[in-house]
């Protein structure tokens, strides 16, 4: 090259920068390819993302914790969010005494502290469920009746979960080694985004779709032969893709996902639950045999089946399920709030 001056500029060379892999980091927090759900951006280490970035490195730190001392931990934690967090403290009780109205009071105060004890684990264990080896889930985590799946991938499956104090664990464990599509919720947070993206997919096998970009992908995954997983247990308001089912004797608005799904492709629809036993760290993930004709019955009626799937799975362990949500926000015709505090 020959400069304005005519004196020869030397050829500078393509610089190819080899990737890093950085040593007892985990690959969750290293610079990787580009992928459809965004890239690492330095944007991502502003000032307003350290307190994310910081959390992220707690996980990874208390994953390393023996089992016991963990579990422990959470329990403690529990038991101060149960007296600091008011809130969500009223929610729960409210959803429990709902749910429960035959049970005394003082069973359902038991299950108000363990459900918070249950929860706090459930938060301090994020980080095995979000950087965990497959030999490590492997270890810690139980299946019953994984054959419900895989048996049934060619015809179809949809696996629905219910949310659970364990649910990322247990979804992530028990699908590591199975093709499966899915859908997220896209973070405001681009940290927390690109992070649970690339943890939920990071065995390989998962095909995981924002919910802003609709239903197509997923039915295409189903006709493809990959197991569906979906959380339809959410109080979504009252539209066209909801309906009114009981849910233990409440009238719940109910999301029509999974049964418009199961309508067009046919497919299955399995149930599962996953519960911690807090003695030893250990999960297990209960798996319900496929709900019998389930693409030949109506919205409505495949929603209370949907319902009464997730009330037979609860019982298990009804103090791990996800009491402080707002399940009964939307009532029929109209309601009054029933978290309304006076």
């Amino acid at each position: 090259m020959v400069g304005k001056s005519g004196c020869q500029i030397p050829e500078i060379p393509d610089l190819k920068i080899k990737k890093l892999a950085l040593p007892g980091i985990p690959r969750i927090f290293q610079m990787s390819k580009p992928d459809n759900q965004g890239k690492i951006t330095p944007s991502m280490f502003r000032p307003a993302f350290w307190p994310t970035w910081s959390a992220l490195f707690c996980l990874w730190l208390l994953m390393r914790l023996p089992r016991v001392w963990l579990m422990r931990l959470g329990g403690w934690l529990g038991d101060w969010l149960r007296h600091r967090n008011h809130k969500r403290r009223h929610i729960a009780s409210t959803n429990l005494a709902l749910c429960f109205p035959d049970v005394s009071d003082q069973r359902r105060e038991q299950l108000l502290i363990e459900h918070f004890r249950y929860k706090a684990r459930g938060l301090l264990d994020l980080g095995l469920a979000y950087m965990g080896s497959r030999k490590q889930l492997a270890r810690y985590h139980e299946i019953q009746g994984i054959e419900h799946i895989t048996d049934n991938l060619e015809s179809g499956v949809i696996v629905i979960g219910f949310h659970s104090i364990s649910m990322d664990l247990g979804a992530i464990s028990l699908l590591s080694d199975i093709p499966l599509v899915s859908m997220m919720k896209r973070d405001s947070n681009p940290v927390i985004n690109r992070f649970l993206h690339r943890s939920r997919t990071r065995f390989k096998k998962a095909e995981i779709y924002m919910r802003d970009q609709g239903l197509r992908g997923i039915v295409k995954g189903i006709r493809q032969g990959k197991a569906c997983y979906l959380v339809p247990d959410e109080d979504y308001g009252d539209s066209s893709h909801t309906v009114f089912a009981p849910f233990f004797g409440e009238p719940k608005s109910t999301l029509t996902t999974v049964s418009r799904l199961a309508i067009k492709t046919g497919a299955l629809v399995v149930a599962c639950f996953f519960i911690l036993d807090a003695k030893t760290g250990n999960y297990k993930s209960v798996i319900r045999a496929p709900l019998a004709d389930f693409s030949k019955y109506d919205e409505v009626e495949n929603a209370i089946r949907i319902n009464q799937a997730a009330e037979d799975l609860i019982r298990l362990a009804p103090e791990q399920y996800m009491w402080t949500f707002k399940l009964f926000r939307t009532r029929p015709d109209g309601g009054s709030d029933p978290y309304r505090q006076p």
